[in-house]
């Protein structure tokens, strides 16, 4: 193999490499979405049973709760971004966050079939980098 077919090898090998990494870390980061968005439902359930003036306790950070009374079991408060705020009823909220499940799984699913095609060419280049490598500390030996 001459430098340049070395050269390139490795830059595509690396290539494959920071895009596995990459993938990898956006599935980490909806699987992340994906529990929130689970436990929020659950928590909406929770709300709806407790019904109204029942006590809960309410998470402040850092593992620490202040007890709060339910004012309204009926609907919440989700922030839309740029802080705008909407107040929604409870099954239309469950709803939105069901929706947002279901496309966030379609994009893990999606993300995890590149991911998949990214390890498969980088399980072919495997090879020729081992090849590359053992030629490399031979000239150094």
């Amino acid at each position: 193999m001459d430098e340049h077919e070395i050269e390139k090898t490795l830059n595509e090998y690396e290539y494959y490499r920071a895009q596995a990494e990459a993938l990898k870390r956006n599935m980490d980061l909806i699987n992340t979405s994906l529990a929130e968005l689970e436990m929020i439902g659950k928590s909406l359930d929770e709300i709806k049973k407790l019904g109204k003036q029942n006590e809960i306790l309410m998470p402040i950070g850092g593992d620490s709760f202040v007890k709060a009374s339910i004012v309204d079991a009926d609907k919440i408060l989700i922030n839309l971004g740029a802080g705008v705020v909407a107040e929604k009823d409870i099954s239309n909220a469950k709803g939105d966050f069901e929706q947002r499940i279901k496309e966030l799984e379609q994009v893990r699913g999606e993300l995890a079939e590149r991911w998949r095609a990214v390890s498969s060419k980088l399980e072919e280049l495997a090879p020729k980098v081992q090849e590359i490598i053992a030629s490399q500390e031979g000239r150094r030996g």
